[in-house]
């Protein structure tokens, strides 16, 4: 086979041979020991601009000092006897192009360098889509630094609301006793108080003021309480067992108390058939209800709230129902907004903190019930 090649060399003319070398992609040149240039391909030529043969770098060159940067290259091929490759820019009438230049040294028999024989790709479009892969991934460490700044200020962030968080238990932990201790005490001196049968009518009068104005206290605290610690996910549903009879009971009384003191009648009805037995917290469900009967013997001047508990495909139902002022359809979307209280003008003279409702709310919901309104 080589041999069958070295013939076919033996046989191609010299306008063969400057025939392919013009055809393939690539630029060809030849340079002698003294730099100048004794063959090149014809699109090599253009690039440089014109006829080039006999001529150095410097000659042909506009740019003197690449010029000057090749030539010494050029040199250290010829002394060292070793190749090297790079790219340049060329910018032939505003028209920006990328040229990879490979050079070897041309050698005799003896060893000795005789020239430098050089090979030009045209590396334009994988130059540019470099630079633009350069320019991506810098543009990308900029903005994964960015996004490592803004991580460590989140983390930062996250660290000073935990902070908070425990700051706001603490804090919930300690009113907790800070608060609801010294009421409790009072309440229960005002109730003493109230036994006394030594007291006259003005004191009686007195003391029975300072008990309801305290029980209202009781009561705010114990909503602000619980709020926070809804906030927080602080609030726990307990689950055990409890006779449903004994919450209605205790209910029952508490309700009616109230009522008669405003000439209401207060009526709460069991369906047949509902359990007596069930498991759950039942301090927060008498809690629930309270708030809600409260609430509407509140807001009722004159007729009666009445009460059904029912048992539906294993929920407990609770309606209250009353004959008071009513709620208009678009105050009803705020009914459970903490800390907002409906026609607050019309009804100032009924205290509380608008929180009650929106506490009861979230306790259903952390039962896994609802609630609504109509």
């Amino acid at each position: 086979m080589l041999d069958d090649n070295r013939k076919i060399m033996e046989k191609m003319d010299y306008s063969t041979f400057i025939s392919i070398i013009e055809n393939i992609p690539s630029c060809i040149f030849f340079k002698d020991i003294e730099l100048r240039y004794q063959f090149c391909s014809h699109r090599w030529a253009q690039v440089v601009s014109g006829d080039i043969v006999g001529k150095t770098d410097m000659d042909i060159r506009k740019d003197k000092e690449n010029a000057l940067k090749a030539m010494e290259a050029d040199q250290e091929i010829l002394q060292s006897k070793k190749g090297c490759s790079y790219v340049i820019k060329s910018d032939i009438d505003g028209e920006i192009s990328y040229l990879e230049l490979i050079k070897e040294p041309l050698l005799d028999s003896n060893g000795e360098a005789i020239g430098i024989v050089g090979l030009i790709n045209d590396v334009t479009e994988k130059t540019i889509m470099e630079k633009k892969i350069v320019g991506m991934s810098e543009m990308l460490e900029v903005k994964c630094q960015e996004l490592e700044d803004s991580n460590t200020e989140l983390k930062t962030m996250l660290e000073k609301v935990k902070q908070m968080h425990r700051s706001q238990k603490l804090f919930t932990a300690s009113m907790n006793h800070e608060l609801r201790s010294p009421l409790n005490g009072i309440i229960g001196t005002l109730q003493m108080l109230l036994d006394d049968m030594s007291l006259n009518e003005e004191q009686r009068d007195c003391v029975h003021h300072a008990f309801q104005s305290s029980q209202l206290m009781l009561e705010i605290v114990n909503e602000l309480l619980d709020f926070a610690k809804m906030e927080m996910d602080g609030f726990v549903i307990k689950q055990n067992p409890f006779i449903l009879f004994d919450l209605t009971d205790y209910i029952k009384y508490v309700a009616k108390t109230q009522a008669q003191a405003k000439n209401l009648d207060f009526l709460l009805t069991i369906a047949e058939g509902t359990p007596e037995c069930y498991c759950g917290d039942e301090v927060r469900i008498k809690q629930i209800m309270h708030n809600i009967i409260s609430n509407a013997i509140k807001y009722t001047d004159k007729g009666s709230v009445h009460v059904t508990v029912s048992y539906e495909d294993k929920n407990l139902i609770i309606v209250c129902a009353d004959t008071g002022q009513g709620i208009s359809k678009e105050s009803m979307e705020q009914l459970f907004t903490p800390f907002v209280r409906l026609n607050e003008k019309k009804n100032s003279n009924i205290q509380g903190t608008g929180l009650g409702l929106a506490v009861v709310k979230k306790m259903i919901e952390l039962m896994g019930g609802e609630i609504t309104v109509s």
